[in-house]
């Protein structure tokens, strides 16, 4: 069926159905297809259609229906074989950009709808294309005979056949052997993209017949001497996808594997070029068995430094791959193993964290299977690592450290002391060392008697020792290492076996089970006290009950106080203390404990009203400054309040506003600056604001004396925003008055919705505040609600500051004000000067009230002269 015929029944089927006439409007149709916005798919489809077969369109306009109509038939209740149908009676007449464009249609349409047409006349046509592209287009949908096509001369159609005959193995199963000289040829191919196709190739037919014979190895072995020839490729692509490949093969002879960490035979590795592999053209393979002297020496040299090559490339893709691929590989030999534990601990000292990281978890893979045998050189490595300022690298070393078979008490002693330094200089890693700790005395128990004890303890042989406190967490873990080793070490001091009740429960899960038989006879209630049940699992579900039921009873005491005539301020604050130090308390409960607290606050401030003395007014100032500060962090930081929460929160703003200006005497006011602030209050209060001009004070007094909380529920789930610091900020930094220094802050945001409120607060040595506002590009998504915060805020020395300036940087959140220039005031708690300038008090009118995330981190910036840098045409 021609295409004139196709287009004029369709017209007549579609009746008042027209093609688009413009790209603009098939591509907004493209857009609303892919957001699912079409009402009528049929009717959408076949305007697609008919744009697409439309010959007096531009062939622009009709690719772009073909793509359109392609999104639609995604749609369940789309006809993808009318539209296979249509786009195929297209074929004969379309300009070959169209044919393409077709034929990749109708390859995602089999894939998508598996919808399969006869297209052999058209597509042997098209094969024999002079265009390089129709070939390629017409290979993404042939069946069968696309490996003919591998030594064509355009690398777009090489890598098209490529991709056929990778898809019909993945469809079908059929790859024949007879294909793999001619993959491996398409593995030196100069395209990149070829090699990067040729490498699964490879993989594909030597894994599928891995025990044929070649003449000298065996196919799955000269299939990974292929593949560990090209991580040394030019291309970065190429050299990732080998080494991920690598990992993949299984049964690969041992002597291979073991060759892949040889350093020596990595300097004898022949070059690319060398003419033993390629005599002739390039693409052109040796032929498999070919076993003269020269190929059999570069087989040999294939595999050999493979991965040596792949952990020092520059680019840190393939370190990782590498990495992967040892962890798998590692299966296959105990020796490769062993071989591998010493490259994977030099990878500790990369430059990429990602690579560490990777590298550690690595070995404890590799560990877990037997405890890693390292050397003298190899522990200096682990232990220097200790010190990363990166928690997450920190917590796999000790990860690491509890997989170590140590050779020697004199490693298992050097291990133990940094493990203790780093407990002790990182009180957070306390729980992951105190593992690490009981797993290395489990693995290393041959090591561990009284010499060792004696040294980690610094007891004496001749002078008694002093003893510890049983809290101290270098000590602790000492004696958790101690325990572990289920050695009876009965010659240790009394004090050591009288400590381990109190570490039992200190530290559930860090001593073993049957401590109570390493206690000697003679303390007898030592061991009487470990008999008593440990906390295990059940109890602590019954204290976790207890907890619960304690939070829940404090805020019910809140909400029964806030819902009574007379509240009393003691007993509310105190719910609200007992549900903040509950470390078992949730995210709405302590919103609630923060609300409880603001309230005693105002309470508090309204009695100070009551009476009649002014100089208790003054302290009301400072009060409203604390309401006022904490009902905006409350609002900013708590995640999902529903609204009637948040109008109980401004209630609080209202009142502190009010005591604020009722604190000051109306004489120490600019009468500018009081019809600001009055006005303010008249639109805080609301369309029924009572309050008239005449008595304006008297009636703050009334509304003070009147004012009530109102009751605080959040409803649902809420989360509490927090920023944790992922590097610490630098302690110095030097700076010129010309120019202006910059301190980074790096940090984790949570419970932060919208990335448009962070902003990024520097306190000048003057106590000046500079926010900043990140760009968007500084703050990663790392999960919902979540970002990675990285941005260098910058800093202005004030002129004349000699000595070095300390400043201080936070991350925090803006919240819009409901008063900006009131509330500028009342949350700085500074009273109103009389000769206040108008103008500034404007200026002062900032975006929002900012409320830190974290406690801030502090820099010193020294000033230095500037000096320019000297030039040719400066005299000497």
């Amino acid at each position: 069926m021609s295409t004139k015929r196709a287009y004029a029944e369709s017209s007549e089927q579609s009746e008042e159905i027209t093609p688009f006439q413009t790209y603009e409007e098939v591509h907004l149709a493209l857009q609303a297809a892919r957001r699912g916005g079409h009402d009528d798919i049929a009717r959408d489809t076949r305007r697609a259609l008919l744009t697409s077969t439309c010959v007096m369109l531009p062939d622009a306009i009709r690719q772009a229906g073909v793509r359109l109509a392609v999104s639609l038939c995604a749609h369940p209740e789309a006809d993808a074989r009318k539209v296979s149908q249509t786009l195929a009676a297209a074929l004969p007449d379309a300009a070959p950009s169209l044919r393409c464009e077709i034929y990749g249609a109708l390859q995602r349409l089999q894939e998508l709808k598996d919808v399969h047409l006869d297209l052999a006349d058209n597509v042997r046509k098209d094969l024999n294309a002079a265009q390089p592209h129709v070939r390629s287009a017409a290979l993404s949908i042939l069946g069968t005979g696309a490996s003919r096509f591998l030594d064509d001369a355009h690398a777009g159609v090489r890598l098209a056949a490529l991709r056929a005959v990778r898809r019909q193995q993945l469809q079908s199963g059929i790859l024949p052997e007879t294909l793999y000289a001619v993959c491996v040829g398409a593995a030196s191919d100069d395209a990149e993209l070829v090699r990067l196709a040729a490498v699964d190739l490879v993989w594909a037919i030597g894994s599928r017949y891995a025990d044929m014979e070649t003449g000298r190895l065996r196919l799955v072995d000269d299939a990974f001497v292929r593949c560990c020839d090209l991580v040394g490729d030019v291309s970065a692509r190429v050299r990732v996808r080998a080494a991920t490949m690598l990992g993949r093969f299984r049964g690969v002879n041992v002597q291979q594997l073991a060759q892949t960490f040889n350093k020596k035979a990595v300097t004898q590795r022949a070059p690319r070029g060398y003419k033993g592999r390629n005599r002739g053209l390039r693409g052109q393979a040796t032929p498999v068995g070919d076993s003269d002297a020269r190929g059999a020496r570069l087989l040999d040299a294939g595999a050999a430094g493979a991965f040596v090559h792949a952990l020092e490339d520059e680019q840190f893709e393939v370190r990782l791959a590498a990495i992967g691929s040892i962890v798998e590989l590692s299966r296959e030999s105990r020796d490769f193993t062993t071989r591998a534990v010493d490259f994977l601990v030099d990878m500790f000292n990369d430059s990429s964290d990602a690579v560490r990281v990777a590298s550690m978890r690595a070995l404890v893979a590799l560990g877990k299977v037997a405890p890693l045998q390292v050397t003298a050189e190899q522990l200096a490595i682990v232990t220097a690592a200790l010190d990363d300022a990166s928690a997450r690298v920190r917590q796999r070393l000790y990860e690491v450290a509890s997989c170590l078979a140590l050779p020697s008490v004199t490693a298992l002693q050097t291990l133990a002391q940094a493990l203790g330094r780093s407990v002790v200089r990182h009180v957070e890693d306390q729980q992951f060392v105190y593992a690490a700790l009981r797993q290395l005395g489990n693995n290393n128990a041959h090591c561990i008697g009284m010499q060792l004890a004696r040294a980690l303890l610094n007891i004496s042989e001749h002078y008694l020792s002093r003893e510890p406190r049983v809290d101290d967490a270098s000590y602790a873990g000492v004696v958790v290492l101690l325990m572990n080793s289920h050695r009876q070490l009965t010659a240790l001091p009394d004090y050591v076996f009288a400590h381990l009740p109190y570490l039992r429960d200190k530290h559930p899960g860090s001593l073993p089970p049957d401590v109570i038989d390493l206690v000697p006879t003679r303390l007898p209630h030592v061991r009487q006290m470990l008999e008593r049940p440990a906390a295990d699992s059940h109890a602590a579900t019954l204290v976790r009950a207890d907890a619960r039921a304690f939070v829940t009873a404090n805020v019910e005491t809140i909400g029964t106080q806030l819902a009574a005539e007379e509240v009393d301020v003691d007993r509310l604050q105190a719910a609200a203390k007992a549900i903040a130090a509950e470390p078992l308390a949730e995210r709405r409960e302590l919103a609630i404990a923060q609300y409880a607290d603001l309230a005693g606050l105002a309470l508090q401030a309204r009695q100070l009203f009551a009476d009649s003395d002014a100089l208790l007014r003054t302290r009301a100032i400072d009060l409203a400054a604390r309401i006022m500060r904490g009902a905006y962090a409350c609002d900013a930081r708590t995640l999902g309040l529903d609204p009637a929460a948040r109008r109980a929160l401004a209630h609080l703003r209202l009142f502190a506003h009010a005591a604020w200006l009722a604190a000051h005497e109306p004489s120490a006011y600019d009468e500018r600056v009081v019809r600001v602030m009055h006005d303010e209050l008249h639109v805080r209060v609301g369309p029924k604001s009572t309050l008239q001009e005449g008595n304006f004070q008297s009636q703050l007094l009334q509304l003070i004396a009147n004012f009530r909380p109102l009751s605080f529920v959040p409803r649902g789930q809420c989360q509490y925003a927090t920023a944790e610091y992922l590097s610490q900020a630098s302690r110095t930094l030097e700076a010129s008055h010309r120019f202006p220094s910059r301190v980074r802050v790096h940090a984790k945001l949570r419970g932060v919705a919208r990335r448009d409120r962070v902003r990024v607060r520097v306190t000048m040595p003057t106590q000046q505040a500079i926010v900043t506002m990140p760009r968007l590009d500084a703050l990663r998504p790392c999960a919902p609600a979540g970002w990675i915060l990285d941005w260098p805020a910058p800093v202005e020395l004030p002129l004349g500051a000699g000595e070095p300036a300390r400043v201080l940087s936070v991350p925090a959140l803006i919240h819009p004000a409901d008063a900006p220039w009131s509330d500028a005031f009342v949350v700085a708690a500074k009273p109103v000067p009389m000769d206040y300038d108008i103008a500034d008090y404007y200026q002062l009118a900032p975006e929002g009230v900012c409320v830190d995330l974290a406690p801030p981190q502090s820099t010193s910036i020294s000033a230095v002269e500037f000096r320019p840098p000297p030039s040719v045409h400066t005299r000497g």
